[in-house]
């Protein structure tokens, strides 16, 4: 995600653009990133288009824990991974699906 999940640069005409199964969210809630917003848009686009998305946590942020409330991820498709704070990388298989 641009600028740190700001909803100002990942705008919903973006990500209705964007096709990408996992989304690298790097910020830890200070100044409000990633923007709820911003996590609503990149659920709900993706929903819409029939897609099953990851999102990949740098951090937890009061935003992420607000969207599991709002968008459960069973409901609206979508996994998330949250780096364990013990640890420095965070692993994601951004591989291409083969059908």
């Amino acid at each position: 995600m641009p600028h740190r999940g700001s909803a100002r640069t990942a705008t919903r005409k973006f990500l209705d653009a964007l096709t990408a199964d996992v989304n690298i969210v790097s910020a830890d809630g200070r100044y409000g990133n990633p923007d709820y917003e911003c996590l609503v848009n990149v659920v709900e686009s993706a929903h819409e288009a029939r897609l099953t998305i990851e999102l990949a946590m740098t951090n937890d942020a009061p935003s992420y824990d607000q969207l599991l409330k709002t968008h459960p991820p069973k409901q609206f498709a979508y996994a998330s991974q949250i780096l364990n704070p013990a640890q420095s990388i965070l692993t994601v298989d951004v591989g291409m699906a083969t059908n």
